[in-house]
């Protein structure tokens, strides 16, 4: 995952449905909304750090991402409840315009049905990205109770021709390193600016006694569906209804941490999606849910992107040879 896309939303829940530390310091909030003057200079300082990102000649990113999922459908005393889990790994290295990465990505799929019966998946993936002059090379094999369904993963090195041909190859990370141009609302600054509901700034010194700047930036609910109305585009009308139906727990909190220059050093996302009560039937669809169906649901996304070794040299980043 990159800077310049901290989101990669899927929305799942109508298939599921269907399958039956201190505190940071304000700086100068307006009140009535809005963003004060210092807030906005802090914002233009993370617009700035990630145009220096996309400078470096060379780096290396290490990338933790945790996805979760839980849903209930609940008619009448009977309930069905599912958690997915999703955890991958990526070390990235770029040099120049090749990328290489070695991925990780352990999966955990948990259904409790209405007999009160536990069944549970896990399985992972694991394997080796390369995108060399602009073609995408893949080598990844699964471990464990690999589903039926789970996407076919040849033998040996092969080309993906479209990262959007399996959820597999979102979840391994392959988007980003396929589009360089991938980007999200949380890092684009008109964005930010428009839709932001706090910055706050917090001075630390990192355990190798490096002194960073610690920005972070609040999006409340209307923030949250400002952003999913542009990732969204399109979106059917069962989607559009449950964003609708986010509660006011649901934001993202973006943090970055800048060195003394402004480089960044590492980059934080949290996004949480949470709604209770939804009446399938009637705020849904009464055609597919039957009368007196239930829906709570809740979604989090947190990312953790650390940079380091910038400008440095690499090997180079070649084809795989058969």
């Amino acid at each position: 995952m990159r800077i310049r896309r901290m989101i990669g939303l899927g929305i799942v829940i109508a298939a599921l449905v269907l399958a039956v530390i201190t505190t940071p310091i304000p700086v100068g909030a307006q009140d009535g909304g809005g963003l004060s003057e210092e807030q906005l200079v802090l914002l233009d300082r993370v617009v700035q750090a990630r145009e220096l990102f996309e400078s470096y000649d060379s780096y290396r990113e290490d990338v933790e991402i945790i996805d979760a999922q839980e849903i209930v459908i609940t008619l009448g005393d009977q309930s069905r409840r599912t958690i997915q889990h999703e955890a991958a790994s990526l070390t990235i290295i770029a040099n120049g315009s090749n990328t290489q990465a070695d991925i990780t990505v352990e999966f955990s799929d948990v259904t409790v049905r209405p007999n009160g019966q536990e069944v549970t998946t896990l399985y992972s993936v694991g394997g080796e990205a390369r995108l060399v002059d602009g073609v995408l090379y893949l080598n990844a094999l699964y471990d464990g109770a690999v589903p039926d369904d789970a996407y076919p993963l040849p033998e040996g090195w092969f080309v993906v021709e479209d990262v959007g041909a399996s959820d597999l190859f979102s979840s391994m990370g392959l988007d980003d390193l396929a589009d360089d141009e991938n980007a999200s609302p949380f890092t684009d600054a008109d964005f930010m600016r428009a839709n932001a509901a706090d910055v706050t700034i917090q001075a630390k010194t990192l355990a190798d006694s490096t002194p960073v700047d610690k920005i972070t930036v609040t999006f409340d609910l209307a923030g949250l569906q400002a952003a999913m109305s542009e990732t969204q585009d399109g979106a059917n009308l069962l989607t559009q209804v449950l964003l609708d139906r986010l509660d006011a727990a649901s934001g993202a909190v973006m943090t970055v941490q800048l060195d003394a220059d402004d480089h960044p050093l590492r980059v934080d996302m949290t996004l949480r999606m949470t709604a209770s009560d939804v009446d399938a039937h009637n705020e849904l669809s009464a055609e597919q849910f039957a009368e007196g169906i239930m829906l709570d649901f809740s979604f989090e996304l947190t990312t953790q992107q650390v940079i380091s070794q910038v400008n440095e040299p690499f090997d180079p980043i070649t084809a795989p040879v058969d």
